[in-house]
């Protein structure tokens, strides 16, 4: 079984971009509300963490930051899909991704390519990677600090994040364990995500027309 049933009740073909995306020159574009309810349910650290925190306000996190710092709205809307294609692939840890190797990574490219394809945002992704990475490396230092029992006296450094002369500080600005962020349910981190990110295609798509106005 290389498929599988979306909240839509749309069945996503894995394979369809992995094993032959010669066949697939346009890939098919989810609708946003599909993803969001997704990522709104899928949590991260393995289900580890000290409350229900998700994929979609890791995402939201991460593009709340890189606002902060004054960045503009394509960094945002890269932000808030650079985890997207975890609506069909799931959010695998990145010790378990390690132990997997090649054979994750090149699965899990394949389905994030396809699906920024689609939305028009490989060059955009590519362009901004670097700045994503920072805000997903301070993000995830956050989340430790604030869900996780982390405890430096006693733990491993993670190198990703401490290592000497490179360490990655959480923000002193957000607090995860607030009333506000631990009493939202699902559903509304949801259509936080949607509504959002919809905001911000259809700013790009204003753009676009703006241009191909001028243009003419």
């Amino acid at each position: 079984m290389t498929w599988l049933l979306t909240n839509t009740a749309r069945e996503h073909r894995l394979v369809d971009y992995f094993a032959h995306p010669v066949d697939n020159p346009t890939p098919y574009m989810p609708p946003l509300g599909e993803i969001g309810h997704s990522l709104a349910h899928i949590n991260r650290f393995t289900g580890h963490a000290c409350r229900a925190y998700s994929v979609a306000e890791h995402s939201l996190l991460v593009a709340d930051m890189a606002v902060q710092d004054g960045h503009g709205y394509m960094v945002e809307i890269c932000a808030l899909m650079h985890d997207a294609h975890e609506s069909v692939t799931g959010d695998v840890s990145t010790p378990a991704k390690q132990m997997l190797g090649n054979a994750w990574a090149r699965f899990e490219n394949a389905q994030q390519h396809a699906l920024l394809a689609a939305y028009g945002l490989v060059v955009d992704m590519e362009q901004h990677k670097a700045l994503i990475k920072h805000y997903d490396l301070k993000a995830l230092a956050t989340e430790r600090r604030d869900l996780l029992p982390f405890n430096a006296a006693v733990h491993t450094p993670w190198p990703i994040i401490d290592t000497p002369g490179a360490e990655i500080l959480p923000s002193a600005e957000v607090d995860l364990m607030c009333k506000e962020r631990v009493t939202k349910t699902p559903t509304a981190w949801a259509n936080t995500w949607k509504w959002r990110t919809a905001s911000l295609f259809a700013i790009v798509q204003q753009q676009a027309r703006a241009s191909a106005k001028e243009a003419a």
